[in-house]
């Protein structure tokens, strides 16, 4: 009996600091407390004080892990709405609002005391205006306006400064000059997560992009220009003498590629290739599809008219033909005497087609706690085999072939009237005998014409 109970604790106090983590947000506090700790040893001059450092350490994480807490507090009923939060500790009731208050009280006061008894005054009052900032004007404004992004870029920006403020005690250039650089920073970086993350903060009804109406070309547009103002502001700091050659080289460089991504956002959006009446087609490959964003954005694509075929041999969560959600998508599994593997994303964007091969299928884990890799494939005749020769067969095999139903279940495909069999894996191994003699178009340097797929790409 005694052995039970100890195991039912155990496994209690364990829960309980689990949701503690999800309160404090643990990992986007420790991000937030290192550019922090950054900003003091950027800052220090005559030696590194451990203990101030300490101090630094752990006030500032009782800080933003308050501010974290209240923010949760706050959007509780909003979080409940949202697939990226809706498993948070208030928003399910493992953690009752009486309980995250007493906590975010004391973490949020005895981290303001620390800063200020254990570093300077300056440095608690910094503390205690980013929490205050966060929770009470940022959280608050984000259900009315995209300007809370602005108001938020503030107590963002503060941890550096913090830093600084910490190790010299005054407000000076170098500070203010970390400050600019993570205040710009937030908005390209925030941003980014909006576009993303857009269908889902509109469940419960915010709106974080630049544009009201969302994901358009302002809304990249401002993007670009915010990406392209951190260049400048990022080699402030050598021109004020608190940092060398290498950091400015490598700030930069950072700062152009994150540019370079920035204009290609601009440049090109497939569902808005379907809104001008231009080709907008996805076609992709996998073994699983059961990613819950990645299910968003393709219901996304097909309501603005993108039309979405895809090859998922395994498990897939996503349900095609609902109407007035995924009428332009079609599911197929094809399984035969060989195991496949391979990972395709096919874009048609307009007459600029992107082509990628991947690592791994569009789950969780894999892009949210995994590393794994997806890369362009650039040669036109390569792109031709894959889409043409891989997908495109595959999205035409009406032998092996079984067609998703919007209600879960799977029929299998069948040749129409006077359409011949097509079975993807004896084509596959007919085109690799012709490779291998030579005999295969693509061995000869041609490119082959266009497959057209009977009822596929046409309808769904």
């Amino acid at each position: 009996m005694i052995r039970t109970i100890t195991a039912d604790n155990s496994f209690n106090i364990k829960a309980k600091l689990v949701d503690y983590g999800q309160l404090v947000k643990m990992r986007l506090t420790f991000t937030v407390v290192l550019s922090a700790v950054l900003g003091y040893l950027i800052a220090f001059q005559n030696g590194i004080d451990f203990q101030a450092m300490l101090a630094l350490t752990i006030g500032g994480f009782l800080v933003v892990g308050s501010a974290n807490g209240i923010n949760q507090i706050i959007e509780k009923d909003f979080d409940n709405k949202m697939l990226r939060t809706n498993n948070r500790p208030l928003a399910t009731d493992r953690m009752s609002i009486g309980e995250a208050v007493i906590f975010c009280t004391i973490t949020g006061v005895s981290g303001v005391a620390i800063l200020g008894n254990y570093l300077n005054q300056l440095s608690a009052i910094l503390g205690l205006v980013s929490l205050v900032s966060y929770a009470f004007l940022y959280t608050p404004l984000k259900r009315y306006s995209s300007f809370a992004v602005f108001v938020g870029a503030f107590p963002g920006a503060i941890p550096p400064l913090l830093g600084w403020v910490a190790a010299r005690g005054t407000l000076d250039m170098g500070g203010i000059s970390l400050f600019a650089l993570q205040f710009i920073w937030q908005f390209p970086h925030f941003w980014a997560i909006a576009w993303i993350l857009d269908d889902d903060y509109k469940r419960a009804g915010y709106n974080l992009l630049p544009s009201k109406d969302g994901r358009n070309k302002k809304s990249a547009l401002l993007t670009v220009l915010y990406t392209l103002a951190l260049i400048p502001i990022s080699a402030t700091p050598f021109f004020i003498g608190i940092s060398g050659s290498i950091s400015l080289s490598v700030a930069i460089v950072c700062g152009i590629l994150l540019s370079i991504q920035a204009i290609r956002l601009f440049n090109s959006c497939e569902i808005k290739e379907a809104k001008r009446g231009r080709p907008a087609f996805i076609w992709a490959k996998m073994n699983a599809l059961v990613d819950p964003y990645a299910i968003s954005a393709l219901y996304e694509a097909a309501k603005a008219g993108v039309k979405v075929d895809l090859i998922v041999r395994g498990p897939c969560c996503l349900r095609p033909g609902v109407p007035g959600i995924s009428e332009n998508v079609r599911v197929i599994s094809t399984v035969d005497k060989f195991l496949e593997h391979s990972r395709i994303t096919y874009f048609q964007n307009g007459d600029k087609p992107e082509v990628y091969l991947g690592s791994a299928d569009w789950m969780p884990r894999n892009f949210r706690r995994r590393v794994e890799l997806l890369f362009p494939i650039e040669d036109p005749r390569l792109k031709s085999r894959i889409v043409d020769g891989i997908l495109g067969v595959t999205l035409a095999d009406n032998v092996k072939a079984r067609v998703l139903q919007s209600d879960g279940t799977y029929i299998r495909a069948k040749p129409q009237p006077g359409e011949p069999k097509i079975r993807s894996q004896v084509e596959f191994q007919n085109m690799a005998r012709e490779f291998s003699t030579g005999e295969g178009i693509h061995a000869r340097g041609a490119t082959p014409p266009p497959m057209i797929l009977p009822n596929r790409s046409e309808s769904h």
